[in-house]
């Protein structure tokens, strides 16, 4: 079906297990609230969507990504749920990438919550050329490698402002900005360039880097 090819190319999926903070032995299920540890997410936006960013000296995508996919508190019992350790414990969720998509959407949320309403993050995040994400992987044995092809970037203080522009790679390792109706071509460097025509990324595309099948 063409669902499949689609899910190849841009689908992202994860799972999630649970285990017990205290010992770290996995939680295999969980009766009272009639849970199997098999889940398996798919993300409906492919790829990446808000990824949280830091206003940090050196916030990368790899970073911010990282963050994405940590560990984090599910719920608090008085007795170990795994069984093991025999004290209360904090029981943890921890997501794995389980199939990865031959392109990658990673959404920089660049966005700040305040009560003034929502503003733009102002913050230079360093953007990757190769991302690595083969330690994000239930199976980490196989590499997950991907190359940076596109990014597209804000200009404006505002997101309810503003103007976009795109930086892409064509073909023959050849490589454009985008404004409107003017197309000039870049470097490499340009790519990972970040802010740049002051403007900063907002969505990155990558793709793997792995042999077609």
């Amino acid at each position: 079906m063409w669902t499949d090819g689609y899910n190849a190319l841009f689908r992202l999926e994860y799972g999630e297990t649970w285990y017990c903070k205290g010992c770290r032995k996995l939680i295999f299920s969980d009766p009272i609230n009639n849970f199997v540890n098999t889940k398996t997410h798919t993300e409906p936006e492919f790829g990446f969507p808000a990824v949280g960013i830091r206003r940090e000296k050196e916030e990368t995508v790899r970073r911010a990504t990282v963050r994405k996919m940590a560990d984090e508190c599910r719920m608090t019992r008085h007795a170990c749920p795994a069984g093991k350790c025999g004290s209360s414990a904090t029981v943890m969720r921890r997501y794995r990438i389980e199939a990865a998509p031959e392109y990658l959407r990673v959404a920089l949320g660049l966005v700040r919550y305040h009560s003034g309403g929502p503003s733009k993050i102002m913050h230079s995040v360093k953007v990757e050329r190769i991302l690595d994400l083969t330690d994000l992987q239930r199976d980490p044995s196989t590499p997950l490698h991907y190359r940076l092809i596109c990014v597209t970037s804000h200009q404006g203080p505002s997101f309810e402002t503003g103007h976009r522009i795109t930086a892409v790679q064509g073909p023959g390792q050849k490589y454009y900005a985008i404004n409107d109706d003017i197309v000039r071509k870049e470097t490499e460097h340009y790519m990972t360039m970040n802010p740049h025509d002051g403007s900063e990324a907002t969505i990155l595309i990558y793709k793997s880097t792995r042999p077609s099948k």
